[in-house]
C-alpha cells in the first residue's frame, strides 16, 4: 500500500475501535504473524526500533526548504548527497521486563499509591534530541493489556536471553503485515488513537510513547478525541 493510498484510508474509513481491532489479532492463525504484528501495535514502534538497523549511507534526495522549519522538505530529481544512518540495537528479550510500578492517583482530593503490575518494553528512540529520552520505556499494564501481553510473553519465553525478539529483515516485516492489508505505520497509527481515545492520554503522554521531538503531531489525536465525544450524542 503506497503511502498516498493509506493517508486516503486514515481520511474516509473509519479506525476500529480498540476491541474490534484486538479481535482481528486474536483471529491470526498464524502465531509469528500475530506476535510481530501485536508487537508492532503495542508499542507503536518503528519499523528498525523493533528489528535494529545496521550503519548504511544513501543517498538524499530531500532539500530542507525553509531553515526555521525542517519538517518542510521537498524531494528532489537528484541526489544532492549522501546521508549516513547509525546503526540500531535491535530490541531484544533482556529489554522486556515485567515490573511493580507504584502510580498516584487521587480519590476526593486525598492521594493514594496504587501499584500496578506491568510489561516493560525498551526501545531505542533515534529521533530524540535529548540523550534522555533516547530510550523509551513503555508500560503494558496487567489489568488492561493481558491479552497483548500474554502473546508477547509465549512467544519469547523460547527466545535466548539478549538475543533479538523479531529478525526478520525491514522488507519482509512489510511484507508480513501487507497480508493482512496492514503496514508499520498503520499500526502505529491505530495505537496513538486508542490510546488517546480510550486511555486518556494527553498530548505530552502520546509525545513519549510515539517519541516524537515536538508535541505538534499529538495535537491531530487529540482532536480526534474530542470528536469521539459527537459518537451516540
Amino acid at each position: 500500500m503506497t503511502w498516498k493510498r493509506q493517508e486516503e484510508r486514515l481520511e474516509f474509513e473509519s479506525i476500529p475501535s480498540e476491541e474490534e481491532f484486538l479481535r482481528s489479532i486474536q483471529n491470526i492463525k498464524d502465531k509469528t504473524d500475530q506476535f510481530i504484528i501485536t508487537l508492532y501495535y503495542a508499542t507503536a514502534a518503528r519499523v528498525t526500533e523493533v528489528i535494529g538497523r545496521k550503519e548504511l549511507k544513501k543517498f538524499n534526495y530531500y532539500h530542507k526548504l525553509d531553515p526555521k522549519d525542517l519538517t518542510k522538505k521537498t524531494r528532489l530529481k537528484k541526489p544532492i548527497g549522501w546521508q549516513t544512518y547509525k546503526a540500531i540495537k535491535p530490541l531484544t528479550k533482556d529489554k522486556i521486563t515485567i515490573e511493580d510500578i507504584e502510580q498516584e492517583i487521587f480519590i476526593k482530593g486525598k492521594k493514594h499509591i496504587l501499584k500496578r503490575k506491568v510489561l516493560l518494553i525498551e526501545l531505542f528512540n533515534e529521533k530524540a534530541k535529548s540523550r534522555d529520552l533516547r530510550h523509551k520505556k513503555l508500560p503494558l499494564p496487567f489489568d488492561t493489556h493481558k491479552d497483548i501481553i500474554d502473546i508477547i510473553l509465549t512467544n519469547i519465553e523460547k527466545i535466548p536471553y539478549g538475543k533479538p525478539v523479531v529478525s526478520l529483515p525491514y522488507h519482509k516485516i512489510w511484507r508480513l503485515m501487507s497480508k493482512y492489508e496492514l503496514n508499520p505505520h498503520l499500526l502505529r497509527h491505530y495505537r496513538l488513537t486508542h490510546l488517546c481515545i480510550n486511555h486518556r492520554y494527553d498530548s505530552f503522554k502520546l509525545q513519549l510513547y510515539a517519541g516524537w521531538t515536538d508535541i505538534k503531531p499529538a495535537k491531530h489525536y487529540i482532536q480526534m478525541a474530542w470528536s469521539s465525544l459527537l459518537d451516540g450524542l
